[in-house]
């Protein structure tokens, strides 16, 4: 014979409460056992959403095409309305990563200057990107760079160093967040993003000028690229 189990759900009274722990009583052979549940409370909607419709912002139509090297989004969010920021991370000096040097083959051991970044938009980070800069190309602009002065790094490597990019080539992958990732990016959930490594060189192929790695949301960002097609003749 089974004793029959009565169960007493209590997180209306706990609702009443203002407390986010759920208690469940389970009456087993006329002795009553408590288990405690720990649970986050989260609304459904955005505050930030629920905001911007009462504000009179633009509804995003559809995502950001990444279809050039230098794409300037910030200024693309801001013709919508959107208060975009973009800020530094970090700065060091460091050599590449070991994905990038195996996937684009890549040599090892040069030293580069890492500079970190990301974009906000109306305080939500909608991306995230490490640049890489060989050092001789940067080194005389270092310390401004640590201190957050310094602007048209590319330019400045093709009017002191004449080094212009004429090449470029880039990979696109997505994979699930990492928990770190899901507090910056503000996710309910372990969402995917879009991974889009880049590296530039010059026209020649025979200096690599920058590399760069980059997380991007992807309801915000997609690849869209414009080319030639010859396979069928003119």
């Amino acid at each position: 014979q089974v004793e029959k189990e009565t169960y007493i759900n209590t997180s209306e009274a706990v609702a009443l409460l203002g407390s986010s722990r759920q208690i469940f009583y389970s009456n087993v052979k006329g002795r009553l056992h408590a288990y405690h549940f720990d649970g986050k409370k989260a609304n459904w909607w955005k505050e930030q959403d629920v905001l911007a419709v009462k504000n009179g912002k633009l509804v995003r139509k559809g995502s950001i095409g990444i279809s050039g090297l230098l794409e300037n989004w910030s200024a693309f969010l801001a013709t919508l309305g959107y208060e975009v920021q973009t800020v530094d991370r970090s700065i060091e000096v460091t050599t590449l990563p070991e994905d990038a040097i195996a996937t684009f083959r890549l040599q090892s051991g040069q030293q580069f200057v890492k500079r970190s970044r990301m974009t906000l938009a109306d305080g939500q980070v909608i991306c995230t990107w490490d640049t890489y800069y060989p050092y001789p190309f940067v080194s005389d602009i270092l310390d401004e760079m640590k201190q957050g002065t310094a602007h048209g790094i590319v330019d400045h490597m093709k009017d002191v160093h004449g080094i212009v990019i004429g090449k470029a080539k880039d990979k696109y992958a997505a994979r699930i967040t990492s928990p770190d990732e899901q507090n910056l990016f503000q996710l309910p959930t372990d969402e995917a993003i879009l991974m889009l490594q880049r590296v530039s060189y010059t026209r020649d192929r025979k200096t690599l000028v920058m590399y760069q790695d980059m997380a991007l949301l992807g309801n915000w960002f997609a690849p869209e690229h414009e080319y030639d097609v010859k396979i069928w003749g003119e």
